[in-house]
């Protein structure tokens, strides 16, 4: 059985990286209110 890659586009991944640096929130915060896998 394959896995399935999640592809994010680029501005979500800069989204990320922005509210994880400007926020001071954990990754497993943003990934919550992103909707995302906290080990992408």
């Amino acid at each position: 059985m394959s896995k399935k890659n999640n592809q994010y586009s680029k501005e979500l991944k800069l989204k990320a990286v922005n509210m994880y640096i400007d926020s001071g929130m954990s990754a497993l915060q943003v990934a919550k209110i992103l909707n995302v896998k906290c080990k992408t």
